[in-house]
């Protein structure tokens, strides 16, 4: 979506989307309040629940396959999350990557195994238990 193109916000119906828009718009006001009373962790607090609204709108709202008005409205969305989440993590110092896939010390590449060389010998869903310590 271009700067300069308009979509149409009434196209956002699902209340992910609208959580999701309305916690980009709450952006502002947590800067302003962690800033006045000194208190950065508001922010790093603001970025775990937008990540919990962002998932929650991944899941629900696909923006690829849907009709082309709704796709432009979503990936707008996409786009203002994306911007948010880097301008909270420069406030805090952190860099975010440019893709999860291209980050230094990123290992994991598409399709491969998240689990442990371990854990790939079990069964899925089987765990190991754990030793209680002695005391």
């Amino acid at each position: 979506v271009a700067p300069t193109e308009s979509v149409d916000p009434g196209a956002l119906a699902s209340p992910e989307a609208r959580a999701l828009v309305a916690e980009i718009a709450r952006f502002p006001a947590v800067i302003e309040r962690a800033a006045d009373d000194l208190e950065p962790h508001q922010i790093a607090a603001y970025v775990r629940r937008f990540g919990e609204r962002f998932n929650a709108f991944y899941r629900e709202c696909p923006v690829v396959s849907a009709d082309e008005e709704l796709a432009a409205a979503r990936l707008a969305v996409v786009v203002a999350a994306r911007h948010t989440v880097a301008n909270a993590l420069s406030v805090l110092g952190v860099a975010a990557p440019e893709s999860m896939w291209s980050s230094p010390g990123c290992t994991v590449r598409r399709g491969a195994s998240t689990r442990s060389p371990a854990a790939r010998h079990r069964p899925p869903g089987r765990r190991t238990r754990r030793r209680r310590a002695s005391t």
